[in-house]
C-alpha cells in the first residue's frame, strides 16, 4: 500500500514539475527557518542556566564609538559594582 502512495506521488511530481518544485522548495525553506529560529531561541533561553543563581547574573558592556560594544571593563570598576 505504501508503494502505491509513492508511485502516485512520483506521477504527480512528473506531471506537475513546476508546481512540485515550488512546493518542495517552499517546504524546505519553511522547515529550515523553523529549525533556525528554534535553535536560536533555545540558545538564548538556556544561557547561564547551569549556575544556581542564574537570575542574578548581569552583563555590563562598554560602548565605544570606534569599536562598538564589548563586555570587558577595567578591573577598578568591580568594587564599585559590588556596592
Amino acid at each position: 500500500m505504501l508503494r502505491n502512495y509513492f508511485i502516485t506521488a512520483l506521477r504527480y511530481i512528473i506531471r506537475n514539475r513546476i508546481q512540485s518544485v515550488i512546493q518542495i522548495t517552499s517546504l524546505s525553506i519553511g522547515v529550515t527557518f523553523f529549525t533556525l529560529v528554534t535553535l536560536y531561541l533555545y540558545d538564548e533561553l538556556t544561557v547561564d542556566r547551569l549556575n544556581e543563581n542564574h537570575e542574578q547574573i548581569y552583563r555590563i558592556e562598554d560602548l565605544e564609538k570606534s569599536i562598538g560594544s564589548k563586555a570587558k571593563l577595567p578591573w577598578p570598576l568591580a568594587p564599585m559594582l559590588l556596592e
